[in-house]
């Protein structure tokens, strides 16, 4: 609920910053509209965050913000630090990610957090990196207080919770049966917990800034300067110091700067590049020292050595512990994870690792002692070793003696089982086949589903002098797209590498790479891609690009694998020749029908069974935990009046009906639960979802098509909507919306026993006008698929 105190400290404060009267940008789906109506001398705008937040792409938003703004014109930007009606961690929530994210558009002058609230007063022209650290500075010391204030009301909702929970269960006899006081019990629980809900999203968001602080003060630290003047104070009060002084300095001097103790803080939304790190993006919630034992993914605490790429891929679905060779006991001691998982990694943890875990000259891979001292540490604790590699089958001998520490060990390449069973002489017990996958925080079709560019896509390189197959085949491909005026996205591109380019032809069609994060998006952009594999029998490794390709609706015409046609079946086109290519491009290209069939199901086939939170599943599951993707995902029918049976099929969880005593019908395999009958629509779903077991509830009247069911259900894995729907009047699909259709609809089942639903158009629209005022996002995904089989 928005606080009408906090509501009014803000408008007060906007008031004594210029905003009355301004331009106010509360609306993802008009905030660019708006902003083209003011010209180009607008001098203040308010800007709500979570409209940035929202969007798939807010660049596009704050530079055309940028272009309308006067010379001594102001933005005022207001986020709530925790956001009603959602635990999760939102782009803008931090003083630093809000400071730093909005510096590449806006010149941030003043920040300051309270009311719990961040605000922010930016201007135009360029922003000052001194600027941004002290204002962020000086907010995060104000976390730091305000998170000890947190801890202590969280602790105090926590007992309150339990006192009125034992309280509850003291009258449970006398109430039961009775489903209005059953009603009030649950949304008794339901306000008390929504109060240690956000306090618990309140401390995790001051935790990080306290981490934040630290993190620098630790990088502060590491600079050569104090690095050289412990040295010297050192050598004043020992000496053997003094006696080691000149040859301590010349390490200092000459060798690469130290790394700090602490690792920085790490957040759930980011900017990833090729060129440059790509940040940790995991969760912020506080975590015990001691795992208490997983149900979910989520649950996990897994302790890695990884890649930048899979590292990003990885991080949003458990709580990852990151370390270098040098700190790795102690954060473990500190934070004991469930497992530890080891990539075949090239650098390996910002390059800490680098040389260390495959077979080198360099004297830190001999033997791999430092490799073999940590897995040495998680054995005597009782910790499951995990090694992937990633490379197989063209890298397996430069990984293979490292694949000999752990207990399981786990491939790309399923042929390569049984030379790693042969390998194993120490403690291996499970050998098995793990491939790629999705990750639907980076790969997903929000923002994407509209209009496209026409254009076939291909993103990768051309090998001149290896892979002759692969050669031949990718030349058959991209001769196919040149009569659709194909595109060619090559990091290669102009560096001057003789190994690398493509043949003459194809000039025209190349562009250049793109750093990773844009390359993603437009994966969203292009109406197709075209794939082409270096390996082609392996039952199990082909591009990681595919699966990423898929999540994000953009269907892929590519070159035989079996892998492809192993795990994917027919939701990919596979061609053999240029012929067949051409063919499975023009029907792309041209059959909008066809092309949206096929993009809804590769869709469906990635996210429901081949994303990392299913692969990280299998993994838990090897390691000895029973532990599912993802968390509770059951869901309740609601059938407030005369009910059809309507068997509705997720991959997921059991599924409920709940009927007013009015209503008829059954779904075989499902249970029933029957609530009293009124006389109001939606007071009727507020009592059966009130009695609901599950978390979310599947509201509208009449048989709902089941793949739209599957729609909406698999639709909560990439999202972080709390209502989901169709679009109203055949609007955008793929996007978050400010209202969507009566039904059929997924809601969280929380917010229908709170306020109701209603197949009444005009009775919905202010319901779901008070859900978004609260926090709830709204999402629509694809109203009915194309007809025919895809």
């Amino acid at each position: 609920m928005v606080d009408p105190q906090q509501t009014g400290a803000r408008q007060a404060w906007l008031a004594a910053n210029g905003g009355d009267g301004a331009v106010v940008l509360d609306d993802a789906g008009t905030a660019a509209g708006r902003l083209g109506d003011l010209g180009d001398e607008a001098t203040t705008v308010v800007v709500l965050a979570d409209v940035l937040d929202s969007l798939d792409d807010p660049g596009v938003v704050l530079a055309e913000l940028r272009r309308v703004l006067a010379a001594d014109g102001r933005v005022l930007v207001v986020h709530r630090v925790a956001g009603a009606g959602s635990a999760e961690p939102r782009r803008w929530s931090t003083p630093a990610a809000l400071a730093y994210g909005l510096a590449e558009h806006l010149a941030p002058r003043e920040l300051s957090l309270a009311d719990g609230e961040l605000r922010m007063i930016a201007s135009t022209g360029p922003a000052d990196r001194a600027v941004l650290d002290r204002l962020v500075a000086a907010v995060s010391d104000a976390a730091e207080q305000a998170w000890q204030d947190v801890a202590a009301d969280l602790h105090r909702g926590r007992e309150e919770l339990r006192g009125m929970r034992e309280r509850l269960e003291g009258l449970q006899p006398a109430i039961r049966g009775r489903s209005v006081a059953a009603r009030d019990r649950g949304r008794l629980e339901q306000q008390l917990q929504e109060l240690v809900d956000e306090a618990e999203q309140q401390l995790s968001t001051m935790a990080y800034e306290r981490d934040e602080a630290r993190h620098k003060l630790a990088a502060l630290r590491a600079r050569r300067w104090q690095r050289l003047g412990s040295l010297l104070a050192a050598a004043r009060s020992s000496r053997s110091a003094l006696l080691l002084l000149p040859w301590r300095l010349w390490q200092v001097l000459t060798g690469p700067p130290a790394r700090p103790s602490l690792p920085p803080p790490t957040h759930r939304h980011v900017e990833l590049t090729v060129d440059e790190e790509l940040p940790v993006v995991t969760g912020m919630r506080p975590r015990a020292i001691d795992p208490v034992e997983p149900v979910a993914v989520a649950d996990l605490r897994v302790a890695g050595i990884l890649d930048t790429f899979t590292r990003a891929c990885v991080a949003p679905e458990v709580d990852l512990v990151t370390f270098s060779p040098e700190s790795w006991r102690d954060q473990l001691e500190q934070r004991p994870p469930h497992l530890l998982f080891v990539e075949s990694a090239w650098q390996g943890n910002d390059g800490s690792w680098q040389y260390r875990i495959g077979q080198y000259d360099d004297v830190a891979s001999i033997g791999h002692p430092d490799l073999a001292a940590l897995t040495a540490w998680c054995r005597d604790r009782g910790v499951p070793t995990v090694f992937w590699n990633k490379e197989d089958p063209i890298h397996f001998d430069r990984f293979r003696r490292a694949s000999t520490l752990f207990d399981v060990v786990l491939t790309t390449d399923a042929e390569r089982v049984p030379e790693y069973t042969r390998l194993q002489l120490q403690s291996a017990e499970i050998v098995e086949a793990l491939p790629f996958a999705a990750q639907p925080v980076l790969h997903h079709p929000t923002g994407g589903m509209g209009v496209r560019d026409p254009r076939p896509a291909f993103a990768g390189t051309y090998y001149k002098q290896r892979h002759e197959a692969r050669k031949r085949s990718l030349e058959q491909l991209l001769d196919a797209a040149r009569a659709f005026d194909l595109v060619i996205y090559s990091r290669t591109h102009g560096d001057g590498d003789p190994s690398t380019g493509f043949p003459e032809r194809f000039d025209p069609y190349v562009v250049g790479g793109l750093p990773y994060d844009e390359m993603v998006r437009h994966y969203r952009r292009h109406r197709l891609f075209l794939n082409t594999n270096s390996v082609v029998s392996s039952p199990t490794m082909f591009s990681r690009r595919v699966f990423e390709l898929l999540a994000c609706g953009t269907p892929v015409v590519s070159t035989p694998s079996l892998g492809l046609s192993t795990m994917l079946g027919d939701v990919v086109d596979v061609v053999d020749d240029e012929e067949a290519a051409h063919a499975a491009i023009r029907r792309l290209a041209e059959d909008d029908d066809w092309w949206r069939r096929r993009s809804l199901a590769g869709l469906e086939r990635v996210m429901s069974a081949h994303t990392y939170a299913h692969r990280l599943a299998q993994v838990g599951r090897w390691c000895g935990y029973d532990v599912a993707a993802h968390r509770d995902e059951r869901m309740a029918v609601l059938r407030p009046s005369v009910a059809t049976g309507v068997p509705v099929a997720t991959d997921e969880g059991e599924q409920e009906v709940l009927l007013a005593d009015d209503a008829t019908g059954t779904a075989p395999g499902a249970a029933h639960r029957v609530a009293l009958a009124g006389t109001d629509e939606r007071a009727r779903y507020r009592e059966l979802a009130d009695l609901a077991g599950a978390g979310w509830v599947l509201v509208g009247e009449g048989a709902p098509d089941p793949a739209l069911v599957a729609r909406l259900a698999t639709a909560r894995r990439y999202t972080r909507a709390e209502v989901l729907g169709v679009a109203v009047d055949g609007g955008p699909s793929h996007r978050y919306v400010t209202s969507v259709a009566v039904g059929p609809a997924l809601v969280r089942r929380e917010l229908v026993a709170r306020i109701g639903w209603s197949s009444d158009p005009t009775v919905l629209a202010p319901l779901l006008a008070e859900l978004r005022d609260e926090g709830a996002r709204l999402y629509a995904v694809e109203a009915a698929a194309p007809g025919g089989t895809a």
